[in-house]
This record gives C-alpha cells, structure tokens and sequence, in this order.
C-alpha cells in the first residue's frame, strides 16, 4: 500500500467513524454494536440490553438483515417452535472492527 493509498484509507477511515458516530442513537446502529460486542444475541435478549418494544427491534432486524449486515441463524427446537439468533456479518466484521478501534484509539486521546 503507497502513501497515497493509506492517506485515502485513513480519510474514510475518517467519514465513516463520523457516520458512525451520528448514527449512535439510531436503534440498526444500538443493534450492530451491541452483536458485534456480545456476539449472536436472541431476539429477547437483544431487547432487554436495548430496553426497546419489540416492533421496533423487529423492524431495525429485518432492515439489517436485508441489506446483509447480520445474519440470522434459526435453530430448531421441534417441528412448532424455533428460536432465531442474529449475528454480524464475516463480511462487515473487519470493518465494524476497525471503526471501533478507531473510535476507542480517539476517546483515549481526548
């Protein structure tokens, strides 16, 4: 990677921790945190450490889980009951990752 190419790297690096950041109190952002730092989550369980009704959790999963962001995993239990578990995507997990270390590196700092 040239000079050029880490400071481009560094300037999205940039937008996207202010992306991050004005996007703290929106409920796809609260959900994307919360799974990438307790990994996969049940849907009650996303909703007690959020403190949200359950139509608006429901709505932000599936939002997220169109756009590929998390996955949803299914686990049957009987032929009647399922329960599903969400989880962030392998492919976002870098980046979210990285977006927070960013976050953590400058927090330290001020």
């Amino acid at each position: 990677m040239s000079v050029d190419e880490s400071a481009v790297c560094n300037i999205y690096r940039r937008l996207l921790h202010q992306l991050v950041k004005s996007l703290e109190n929106d409920l796809r952002m609260m959900v994307v945190i919360e799974l990438l730092n307790n990994g996969p989550l049940s849907f009650r369980a996303l909703g007690r450490r959020l403190r949200v009704n359950y139509r608006r959790l429901n709505e932000a999963l599936r939002h997220l889980a169109s756009t590929g962001i998390i996955q949803v995993y299914t686990v049957k239990i009987s032929p009647t009951k399922s329960y599903r578990f969400y989880h962030v995507s392998e492919a976002y997990l870098p980046i979210l990752k990285t977006l927070l270390i960013v976050e953590d590196r400058e927090y330290r700092e001020h």
